[in-house]
């Protein structure tokens, strides 16, 4: 909804005026992780050591245009450091590429690096989200070192525009009796989703805010979706 719609191939409607917001459900962070060989501790570190590589450093994403490469270009253009995008078919693919140092940095689902950070395979340097994740207390925030910076994968419940509002409005009210339910707040938890419910007028100011700051994202890094 928020970045398909910067792709040279545009979907064939707009997702805003086409779909309804009905409820924010939660968001999730991305990890930045290296290769356990790169002598860097911290994003400062990091941005130090890209500016002494020639050419820079290459990192990975599971995809263009993935919520995890736009994590990537923005640390790029926030820190003014020289990075190279290589897009992988997938976290898996990209997660194992890090792992194998095909690349030096990896930007992955948060739970899906987790396992390979625990194990030593990797190292996790920092999280994309506005604040620490709960599922990795220790580990900062990248904008604890650039301020402003900040990428999220939100994750929420959409209709039709077509939907008549009393029928969203019900939608809305059992979206947020569910959230409160021990289990579904255990899974989507261990999933590595922030619980956080909003509303569909908060809601659609998120997406709003979201969309005009992936667009300046793409327009700022130069980036050309095909």
């Amino acid at each position: 909804m928020t970045i398909s719609p910067n792709f040279k191939r545009k979907p064939p409607f707009d997702p805003q005026k086409a779909l309804a917001p009905v409820a924010l459900i939660g968001t999730s962070s991305t990890m930045l992780a290296v290769h356990p060989s790169l002598p860097v501790n911290s994003v400062k570190e990091l941005i130090a050591y890209a500016k002494t590589q020639p050419g820079g450093l290459n990192f990975g994403s599971s995809g263009q245009g993935a919520t995890n490469h736009l994590s990537g270009e923005l640390l790029r253009v926030t820190a003014g450091i020289p990075l190279t995008h290589v897009p992988y078919r997938g976290a898996a693919a990209n997660t194992m590429a890090a792992i194998q140092g095909e690349i030096q940095i990896s930007f992955q689902p948060l739970l899906a690096a987790l396992p390979h950070i625990k194990a030593g395979r990797l190292k996790g340097i920092a999280t994309t989200g506005s604040k620490r994740s709960q599922a990795t207390p220790n580990i900062p925030t990248v904008g604890e070192t650039l301020p402003g910076y900040e990428v999220s994968a939100w994750y929420g419940i959409v209709v039709s525009s077509q939907v008549p509002k009393s029928v969203i409005a019900r939608l809305t009210s059992e979206v947020e009796h569910v959230l409160q339910l021990p289990d579904v707040r255990t899974r989507l938890e261990s999933q590595g989703v922030e619980i956080e419910y909003l509303p569909p007028a908060p809601f659609a100011k998120l997406i709003r805010q979201d969309a005009q700051r992936m667009a300046k994202l793409v327009k700022d890094a130069g980036l050309v979706f095909e």
